[in-house]
This record gives structure tokens, C-alpha cells and sequence, in this order.
């Protein structure tokens, strides 16, 4: 797959398509035709092609718009269920509100003045973290500061259930004397059955990726790290990252260096689906913020078929080492340099790992608890309410 090179300039095609989004051109495009308007304007780059796409679709649907939690801890397991779409991650029945982690505010003040619906709150990061975490980045520090002086009080106050992905973010909550549940993050896209290293020819580069972006601040700068390390041994490796703003200058053109677009949650999701990697990276520099992160990266990973390598320090590393499902190594460049240095030369993976089945069936658990836990919320609604009165149809 072409990815986009450092200081690529705009082909002149591309330089049309800025303007046909500046100028709202595509306003009144049927749906149908976005694909091809995309393609067009995509110089060929199945990269710039998903973005180019996604900056057209999400102006014309909601559904284009929504962020993780809503899918994996709602959505992909009610997609079945006849739901009224409130706004971009709110969703509502006759007697019960779901609002996962922010939406519009006037959607946002409207379904709080709903006083006769029980209201739930999904919400997936550690946001007092954001008082004295060092680790994140100054800019994404105040966007978790903002939404919880802002829309997230004012949610969890009034929610008569706050839901959350892990137990560290499960006792911040049941301390302050709140209505908890805890369930595991569930993904509906077909995992990966096989691990992609199997197909790796013997002298093919190791196809390394790390999927972190913003908020992985000290995260990225730990993979960097051992990447720049690992091209000073010569090994025989490649690393893809998803956007390029704390590429160190030493590294902004190396060759084996690959960086994606960011993109909107609905494109990265089929994206993913595109990639194919040998080893992805999920380093978990301790942290109060990375301390509440969820189990996601474990069903992300196997979507495109890549052995996590995890940081011991992560909640869920006894997971993967009892079940053989990844690698986990201790928070040190210089272990994980020399473990994927042998690796790169060994090639030893089926010595390490087992099978991807566990993933398989933590996410298909997940599932079936995440949709007994929504029924008892939003079952009785559904029952009242036909599905011609629906407006939901997500993608």
C-alpha cells in the first residue's frame, strides 16, 4: 500500500478536491457518487483515497461521525436494535438516554431536560488524569479538561449508570459514589483466524506497526526510541505510525519509515482492515492515564493479524502471557530493541505465541455481556417502539 511520504507536495488534482470540500461543492452530491469522486481526487493512494473519501462523507451523515467508544462499547453490539438517533453518539427509546462520551451541546442539554428517561453514560478515559499527567500533551490535556468541566459533569451527575472499560476507571467512579458497570470493549468486524507472520517470506522486512496517536504521547516517543535503536543495528525491519507531528527530523524521511493519514474513526476502522502486520507495538509507559486504559488494543491488534507486543506494566499483560496471545516485555528500550532485533533475524514466532482463539473468544464474550447488559436498559423500549420508527441505519 502507498503511504504518504514527509513534505509530499499536493499534486494539482488533489489541490482541486481541497477547494470542491472549501467551497461545500459536495453539499448536494448523492451518496452514490462519493466513491468516485474520492477515487478521483485520490492520486491513486489507498491512503489519501480513505481520507479523501471521509472528509466528503462525514458532512453528510452522522453516521460517518462517531467516535470509538460509541461503537465498541454500544453500537456494534445494538446495531439490530431499533434505536432514535439523538445526535452523533446519542441514541435514545421510550423510556432510556445513551450518550457515549460527547456530542453536540444542543443535543446534549435537550436529552438532559428529558427528565423521565433513564439516562446512561458511557465513557472510556481517565479525565482527572488530565490534572496532573504529565505524559499527555498539553493541547489533548485540556480537550479531556474541557469535556469534563463541561458536558461529562454534567452527564455523569444526572446518568443513573456510568459505564466504563476498566477496573481502574471503574473505582474512580464507584469512589465518587456513582452507579458503575464495567464492560469489555466488543468489535464486530471479522478477527483476524491466522497470524500474518506466517505468510512472511524469509527475507522480507519485519513489518512493525504502532497504532497510538495523540494521547499516546509518551507511548510514541518510547516506540520512536526503539525504532531509530533498531535501524542502528541495521535490522531488517519497517515501522508504520499514524501521523507524523513528533517524528523526530533524523527520522521524517528514512525509507522504512511509513506514516498514515489520520483519519476519521468509521475510515481508520476499514483501514485497518487493508494492513497487514507482523508485530504491533502497544508500549504502556505507566502512567494515571494509561493505568485506566481498556483491553481494545487485544481485538484491534487481531483485526489485522499482527502479535502484540505489550508493555508488562499494562492491566491486561497476565492476559496475553497466560494465554500466549502476544509478547510481553518489560518497559526498557533497550529489551524491546534486542527482542525485535531476534525476532527480525529468528523469525521464532511460532515458538512464542499460540493461537489467536482467546482474543476470539474474550470478544465474542464481550459481545453477548455487552448486549444482556443494553437489553435490561433498553429492551422494554424496543418492545414498544416498531422499527419503522427507527432512523437508525449505521453503517
Amino acid at each position: 500500500m502507498a503511504a504518504c511520504g514527509h513534505g509530499t507536495e499536493l499534486a494539482p488534482d488533489y489541490a482541486v478536491f481541497r477547494v470542491i470540500i472549501a467551497t461545500n461543492a459536495y453539499s448536494n452530491i448523492p451518496s452514490i457518487f462519493l466513491m468516485r469522486i474520492a477515487t478521483k481526487f485520490s492520486r491513486k493512494s489507498s491512503d489519501d483515497f480513505y481520507y479523501c473519501y471521509s472528509v466528503l462523507a462525514r458532512n453528510l451523515c452522522s453516521s460517518f461521525k462517531t467516535i470509538p467508544t460509541t461503537d465498541i462499547y454500544f453500537l456494534n453490539s445494538n446495531r439490530e436494535r431499533s434505536l432514535q438517533r439523538e445526535g452523533v453518539n446519542s441514541f435514545s427509546t421510550r423510556d432510556a438516554v445513551v450518550v457515549c462520551r460527547r456530542d453536540h451541546p444542543g443535543v446534549i442539554d435537550r436529552l438532559l431536560n428529558e427528565k423521565t428517561k433513564r439516562l446512561y453514560y458511557v465513557i472510556d478515559d481517565n479525565l482527572w488524569a488530565a490534572d496532573h499527567d504529565v505524559s499527555l500533551p498539553e493541547i489533548y490535556r485540556q480537550r479531556l479538561l474541557s469535556l469534563r468541566n463541561g458536558q461529562h459533569n454534567k452527564l455523569a451527575t444526572a446518568a443513573d449508570t456510568i459505564v466504563v472499560p476498566s477496573p481502574a476507571l471503574f473505582e474512580v467512579y464507584e469512589q465518587q459514589g456513582f452507579q458503575v458497570k464495567m464492560l469489555d470493549p466488543f468489535w464486530s468486524e471479522a478477527l483476524s483466524t491466522d497470524w500474518c507472520f506466517q505468510d512472511l517470506p524469509a527475507d522480507a522486512p519485519l513489518r512493525i506497526g504502532y497504532l497510538g496517536t495523540a494521547s499516546h504521547a509518551a507511548d510514541r516517543k518510547f516506540v520512536l526510541e526503539v525504532f531509530e535503536n533498531l535501524l542502528a543495528t541495521g535490522a531488517n525491519v519497517e515501522l508504520t505510525i499514524v501521523g507524523d507531528h513528533d517524528v523526530p527530523p533524523q527520522l521524517s524521511t528514512h525509507p522504512k519509515l511509513r506514516v498514515l493519514r489520520h483519519l476519521d474513526w468509521y475510515f481508520y476502522r476499514r483501514r485497518l482492515f487493508k494492513h497487514r502486520f507482523d508485530v504491533l507495538l502497544y508500549p504502556v509507559i505507566p502512567s494515571s492515564f494509561n493505568d485506566a486504559r481498556s483491553a481494545n488494543k487485544l481485538a484491534e491488534h487481531a483485526v489485522c493479524g499482527g502479535v502484540g507486543v505489550y508493555s508488562d506494566s499494562w492491566a491486561y499483560a497476565d492476559f496475553v502471557r497466560v494465554n500466549r496471545v502476544g509478547l510481553v516485555w518489560k518497559n526498557s528500550v533497550r529489551t524491546w530493541v534486542d527482542n525485535l532485533l531476534s525476532l527480525s533475524i529468528e523469525r521464532n514466532f511460532q515458538d512464542l505465541v499460540g493461537s489467536l482463539t482467546p482474543v476470539h473468544e474474550r470478544n465474542e464474550i464481550a459481545g453477548r455481556e455487552q448486549k444482556a447488559f443494553w437489553s435490561v436498559c433498553l429492551d422494554n423500549s424496543h418492545q414498544r417502539n416498531s422499527a419503522k420508527n427507527s432512523d437508525l441505519a449505521i453503517p
